[in-house]
C-alpha cells in the first residue's frame, strides 16, 4: 500500500480510490478477488495482486492476474511481492494483458521514472513510457 499511497499518489483510505479485494469473477468462478484497484470516476483503471515476499513472480501468479484482468476495465496491472513490481498493460492487442510486463528499456526501477508515473496517472496513453 505504500507503493499506492506514497508513489503512485492514491488515497488508500479513500474507498472511491482504492478499493481492497476488489471481486473479479472469472468465468464460472464467482467471488474471485484481486488484491487492489484503483478507480477513477466509478471505473477501475489499475489492479494490484501481491504476493508475499520470495515468491516467484513468473507464470501462476502472473496468469492469475492475466484472468482479473480480461474481464475488468482497468487497463494496467500490477503483479508485485512488496519489493518486486512486474507492470502490464494491453499495448500488443487492446483488452487482453500484454505477456510481458513493461517498461523493459529503462535501466531504472519503475517507481523511480516519473514519466512513468505520469503515464499510470493518466491512463489515457496506450504506449509504456520511456525513461
Amino acid at each position: 500500500m505504500p507503493f499506492i499511497n506514497h508513489v503512485l499518489g492514491y488515497n488508500v483510505f479513500d474507498p472511491a480510490e482504492v478499493v481492497p479485494e476488489f471481486i473479479a469473477d472469472v468465468g464460472t468462478k464467482k467471488g474471485e478477488k484481486v488484491d487492489y484497484a484503483i478507480f477513477r470516476n466509478g471505473d477501475p483503471i489499475m489492479l494490484f495482486e501481491c504476493k508475499h515476499y520470495g515468491v516467484d513472480l513468473g507464470k501462476e501468479p502472473a496468469s492469475q492476474l492475466y484472468r482479473y484482468f480480461s474481464v475488468a476495465k482497468a487497463r494496467f496491472g500490477v503483479l508485485t511481492d512488496g519489493v518486486f513490481y512486474r507492470f502490464y498493460s494491453d499495448i500488443e492487442e487492446q483488452n487482453k494483458m500484454d505477456a510481458r510486463p513493461f517498461p523493459r528499456s529503462c535501466g531504472r526501477p519503475a517507481t523511480r521514472c516519473s514519466p512513468f508515473r505520469r503515464c499510470l496517472r493518466t491512463t489515457r496513453s496506450r504506449q509504456p513510457a520511456r525513461c
